[in-house]
């Protein structure tokens, strides 16, 4: 099954990606935002942005509203001059960000590397927490939020790709393979799974909305500069022990964008993907701390 194209043969492609088309795509779920509590994390990438400036338009036009909150960590990537020049930017479009500062330091990555273990994974795990927190202070009743997050169609081909190389194609069994971003490789694709599917309604009442997951990553780049979007200029000293990064790299050098439809497909038929109603099993804390 082939679920690529060639940039450069569908130059189209890359540039047709615009707050109409993706509106279009998401109707059937912006139409259901007003009345909910919309929450979106902001870390100041390409991603997220993109997003925002999609939200924004949206809000307007489909009547919502909706929180933007950014993580503080790590720390050596949101600098003061990076805060206020996103602050800046996105306060004259009447936005508020919400910073929330961890109580934790750069020093746990260091000492995670010293532990064998994957300075990523010790990022998300406090950031998971601390939103976990978030919501159980901040929200009483779930069944009106609404949490957004930008996972894009190249995520979906790399962690297809983590199955293929770590799981189908490996020596090692289940039980005896190393651990794939902190965890072996049956409960890594359980939190994988969930990511191929835009919209998800959980038991407890709460929605996970991922609105980039049918866009390439270059079609997402060239709207962001099209726009002028600041992003965030400073770069994770740990960023390569992700490794969606190194396959994104791949994907560029091979001029290769990728079919939403033909890339979910493949995953349910070759790769056993769960079926959205798999994740009902598992209680709010459970998914955010765990599989989110």
């Amino acid at each position: 099954m082939q679920y690529y194209q060639n940039i450069e043969k569908d130059s189209k492609i890359i540039a047709s990606l615009n707050y109409d088309t993706w509106k279009n795509d998401n109707r059937s779920i912006l139409e259901t935002l007003p009345q909910k509590d919309i929450i979106m994390s902001f870390t100041g990438g390409k991603d997220c942005s993109i997003i925002l400036e999609f939200l924004l338009q949206a809000s307007n036009e489909f009547s919502f509203n909706f929180q933007t909150h950014a993580f503080l960590f790590p720390v050596h990537v949101f600098t003061t001059e990076e805060i206020s020049k996103l602050d800046k930017y996105w306060n004259t479009k009447g936005v508020k960000i919400n910073w929330h500062k961890l109580e934790h330091t750069d020093d746990e990555f260091e000492l995670a590397k010293n532990n064998g273990l994957n300075p990523c994974i010790v990022c998300h795990q406090r950031k998971r927490e601390y939103f976990l927190e978030f919501l159980n202070r901040n929200f009483k009743k779930l069944d009106s939020i609404v949490i957004i997050v930008s996972f894009t169609l190249w995520d979906l081909v790399s962690y297809s790709l983590e199955q293929l190389l770590f799981f189908n194609l490996s020596f090692n069994t289940i039980d005896t393979s190393p651990t794939l971003d902190g965890k072996i490789i049956k409960d890594r694709f359980v939190q994988t799974s969930q990511r191929f599917y835009p919209f998800l309604i959980m038991k407890e009442g709460y929605s996970i909305y991922k609105p980039l997951l049918k866009y390439n990553d270059p079609e997402i780049t060239s709207i962001v500069q099209e726009k002028k979007i600041p992003l965030s200029s400073v770069e994770c000293k740990y960023k390569s022990y992700r490794p969606k990064r190194l396959f994104s790299d791949c994907y560029k050098q091979m001029n290769l964008l990728f079919d939403y439809d033909k890339v979910l497909s493949f995953a349910k038929e070759s790769l056993h993907l769960h079926d959205i109603a798999y994740y009902n099993n598992f209680t709010k804390d459970e998914f955010i701390s765990d599989i989110l």
